[in-house]
């Protein structure tokens, strides 16, 4: 849907905030030209961490997580 409205209002290239793979490969496979990702990243936190980790593992999330931690 996204591509859609980006089609619609005539927007191309975009700065795309995201560190999911697969959205900038599904813009990209509607036509839509990703100028720069910008990176969306907070400090994990005891909470947080093995939440990011598995987006990260799982989901090949583009996220620099200290795999030490």
């Amino acid at each position: 849907m996204a591509a859609e409205i980006f089609k619609d209002l005539k927007i191309k290239p975009v700065d795309l905030l995201t560190n999911n793979p697969d959205k900038i490969d599904q813009l990209q496979d509607s036509g839509i030209q990703i100028h720069q990702r910008i990176s969306l990243e907070i400090e994990p936190n005891e909470f947080d961490l093995y939440y990011l980790q598995t987006k990260k593992n799982k989901f090949h999330h583009l996220l620099n997580l200290n795999e030490a931690e």
